[in-house]
């Protein structure tokens, strides 16, 4: 990462366009990471970094970052509250008939497993279970069964996305735990975080930061 990855930066926070295969946060030593990238590009002797919105290490997009304690509660209040709008888009497999730019809503309930960093979708009634939201519409129908679906995730749970869509019979290309990955795909996880929007702690304005991305039919037989 370089400092073409900063989209956005103030005394009060970052934004960082994270790529695909970059872990938001590790323990490994010599591998990269977003924490640490923003640490050094702050400066010593010790910098304040608080991560807003983690995205799991296979996904591109925006993350924020907040740079004082006190950013820091104002953003994940804001987040716990869901007041922060996030928006993805997503290369699915699919032999359902969906309609172009009508909405879709899914409500499960999700467990995240002890081992295997997996999660699944529950009963209501599990030990655990927390409810999942999302809404997504179609953006472009494509050939061999895909389609590019953009998703608004009023709810954060480990996986969300890639479960619920996957339960919905819509599983992103290129995803190995969920999705669909045949043998001869080679490609990344085709999930990214396209579009954050929230309220700036240091001036109080209703700020929003997007990437233009989108993905190159995969090079798969289905």
């Amino acid at each position: 990462m370089t400092k073409e990855n900063i989209i956005y930066e103030d005394n009060s926070i970052i934004v960082i366009h994270k790529p695909a295969g970059v872990a938001s946060e590790t323990k490994r030593i010599g591998e990269e990471d977003c924490v640490s990238f923003v640490k050094n590009h702050i400066g010593p002797p010790d910098p304040y970094c608080a991560m807003i919105n983690r995205l799991d290490q296979p996904v591109e997009g925006i993350v924020l970052f907040a740079k004082d304690p006190v950013a820091a509660e104002k953003l994940s209040k804001d987040m716990q509250q869901g007041k922060i709008d996030k928006e993805y888009i997503a290369l699915v497999h699919t032999e359902k008939d969906i309609d172009k730019e009508k909405e879709y809503t899914l409500k499960d309930y999700l467990i995240r497993e002890k081992t295997g960093n997996l999660s699944r979708i529950a009963e209501k009634s599990e030990k655990g279970a927390k409810e999942a939201r999302l809404i997504y519409r179609v953006i472009e129908k494509r050939k061999d069964n895909t389609a590019l679906l953009r998703i608004s995730l009023l709810t954060g749970r480990h996986h969300q996305i890639r479960v619920q869509l996957s339960n919905a019979g819509l599983p992103i290309i290129g995803d190995r735990k969920y999705g669909y990955c045949p043998e001869n795909y080679r490609g990344d996880l085709c999930l990214a975080a396209v579009s954050l929007k929230f309220t700036n702690p240091e001036n109080g304005k209703c700020e929003g930061y997007s990437l233009s991305l989108t993905f190159n039919e995969p090079n798969i037989k289905i």
